[in-house]
């Protein structure tokens, strides 16, 4: 169908690595020890593995050195694996759109680097930055350049690894105070993950039918992270010489409270209702913030079998494509499935993809 927009193929790589709970509070304690009373030490260590309890998280992905995985071999496996999948070659790629949260590069793009490593000469190579939405973003950028025929085949690459990013900025599990440890604990459900997809315009099945997005200015500082010490305008952090700071109450709050109905609202106007698909799929930051979600949408959990938070933690970009890819590969998906893919992002802002396979 003219103007239709394919998903071609999917690929997706998580590290052998884990983090379970008690390395992080091991880590917590070493680093903390020589600074901070033991009471006060151990209030922390109590505190945070009852919040690892609460959210379900028992480990998280994590690049191990001795695989030699990182940021940049992630992705270029994803990518390989991908084209391998859409039965195309290399130089087919007309486009490489790169996201994610811990992307590194600021100069040259990922993506330019990316082409280099798959031996492209030719192409449109450039990342965006849209945080958690970051995938199903470039989904939707990517789509209109195929239906404006600008490109045939674009490839749609996140990788994310914060423990590389974390380290490179200096950035460690040292606190001064019991306070700090709140605005740093999203760093302590973090995982590692990559992702790819090809979308073209010519193509059978696994159809994009319609993206729409919701953006909130009010709480831009819920969660922070830049270059350390860098100025940050009107802002409880404005004097925080750290890189990264949230406050990952109210951004519990804001997704339990905001994308149910966005959810609502948004398929009204699709003229669908939310019993209309068969598989829903979730920015993972927690099993009780899905599972408070599909309450509020009066859905039996069955609808979002696929939960890989308590294994991989918080993946990011990363965590839609690589929930849905695992989806295909345990029989969760068939041939027809209308597909709701839920993304949520610091901001805040919101955005739904509905896909039909």
């Amino acid at each position: 169908m003219k103007n239709s927009i394919y998903i071609k193929s999917l690929s997706y790589y998580i590290p052998r690595g884990r983090l379970t709970n008690e390395d992080i509070l091991t880590r917590i304690k070493n680093a903390n020890k020589d600074h901070i009373k033991k009471e006060e030490l151990e209030h922390i260590l109590y505190g945070n593995s009852r919040k690892f309890d609460f959210l379900g998280i028992k480990t998280r992905s994590y690049c191990l050195k001795d695989d030699k995985d990182n940021v940049v071999t992630m992705a270029q496996k994803v990518s390989l694996s991908a084209i391998e999948k859409a039965n195309i070659k290399v130089d087919q790629i007309d486009c490489i759109i790169v996201s994610g949260v811990t992307n590194p590069f600021r100069e040259p793009s990922f993506a330019l680097l990316l082409a280099n490593l798959l031996g492209l000469t030719h192409g449109d190579f450039f990342d965006i930055n849209d945080t958690c939405n970051g995938f199903l973003k470039s989904i939707d950028i990517a789509s209109q350049y195929i239906k404006a025929g600008k490109y045939k085949n674009i490839l749609l690459v996140t990788s994310e690894n914060p423990y590389e990013l974390a380290e490179g900025l200096g950035i460690n599990y040292r606190v001064e105070n019991e306070s700090e440890v709140d605005n740093k604990f999203s760093t302590l459900i973090v995982g590692c993950g990559a992702a790819a997809l090809i979308l073209s315009g010519n193509s059978d099945g696994r159809k994009v039918i319609s993206y729409y997005e919701k953006r909130e200015t009010q709480n831009w500082n819920a969660s922070i992270l830049t270059i350390p010490g860098i100025y940050l305008p009107d802002s409880e952090y404005r004097q925080k010489n750290c890189g990264i700071w949230t406050n990952a109450r109210l951004i519990s709050a804001q997704i339990i409270n905001n994308i149910p109905g966005f959810i609502k609202e948004t398929i009204l106007k699709w003229n669908m209702s939310i019993d209309d698909f068969n598989l829903l799929i979730m920015h993972q930051l927690g099993n009780n913030i899905t599972f408070a979600t599909l309450d509020k949408l009066n859905v039996n959990q069955e609808i979002s079998p696929v939960n890989t938070f308590s294994e991989f933690g918080n993946m990011a970009c990363a965590n839609i494509p690589i929930n849905l890819a695992i989806a295909c590969e345990q029989g969760k998906v068939t041939e027809g499935d209308s597909i709701l893919l839920v993304s949520s992002a610091c901001g805040l802002s919101y955005a739904l993809l509905h896909i039909r396979w």
